[in-house]
């Protein structure tokens, strides 16, 4: 199968025929690189579902191998699938656009728990994405060697890497997290501790639905004191929350 200049495998293709069949799309498929603002520029992937339309578009960086391409179009096609199913969204208001930072922020609050969903999915089909090592490996290493994780560009660093702290407890081993968890505690507190009050939201509702996981993203939306930047969405209702 032929996507823009990869050849992707047989496997990947059936992948696709059975996400396809579960949307009333079609695919536009292009580069991150040509984004508007480039705003994701540095992304392996992004999709932009665009309710209501025939079509959506789906993203990936150019330079990635045709292995890892596949991966994160697999990733971004069921992203896309968990949005057809009513799973949440994040918008930003009139007020969160005056801010570009809180694009960001907003996309990592809504993947921070759905790519553990995808992660599962991808596995079970034979998918293996290299995120969530990848992020222990960063983490463990700018933890012992500078004592700080790497920060984000808009400088909200707590709750971005909060957010990762969240989802690296759900996506990675139990023996992993744990060796992290006690680097987090003893080299980044504040972090440590916004993200253990963000497992205590997501274990009290949890998020195995579309409509926990509604849930749990307003419920952590708000624990961020984030309701006047960014709105909850149902892509199938379009409700707002």
């Amino acid at each position: 199968m032929q996507v823009l200049h990869w050849t992707f495998s047989n496997k990947f293709e059936q992948y696709y025929t059975q996400c396809m069949s579960e949307i009333n799309q079609e695919i536009i498929w292009n580069y991150v690189h040509n984004i508007p603002n480039n705003l994701y520029c540095d992304y392996q992937g992004a999709h932009d579902p665009c309710p209501g339309a025939n079509n959506f578009i789906l993203y990936l960086n150019r330079d990635l191998s045709t292995g890892l391409a596949e991966i994160i179009a697999a990733h971004e096609l069921t992203h896309h699938v968990l949005s057809c199913q009513g799973y949440p969204t994040v918008a930003l208001t009139a007020l969160g656009n005056q801010n570009p930072a809180w694009a960001t922020l907003s996309t990592h609050l809504m993947s921070s728990l759905e790519d553990v969903i995808i992660d599962k999915l991808l596995e079970s089909v034979g998918f293996i994405d290299p995120t969530a090592i990848k992020g222990y490996n960063n983490v463990k290493r700018d933890l012992l060697t500078k004592g700080v994780i790497h920060f984000p560009p808009d400088g909200d660093a707590i709750r971005h890497n909060a957010l990762g702290f969240l989802y690296l407890k759900y996506a990675l081993p139990s023996g992993k997290w744990k060796e992290l968890k006690t680097l987090y505690h003893k080299f980044q507190p504040d972090v440590y501790k916004m993200g253990i009050k963000l497992l205590k939201i997501c274990d009290s509702i949890g998020f195995d639905t579309s409509e926990k996981c509604f849930q749990c993203t307003v419920a952590m939306r708000d624990f961020l004191q984030l309701k006047h930047f960014m709105e909850i969405v149902n892509p199938v209702t379009m409700d707002r929350y």
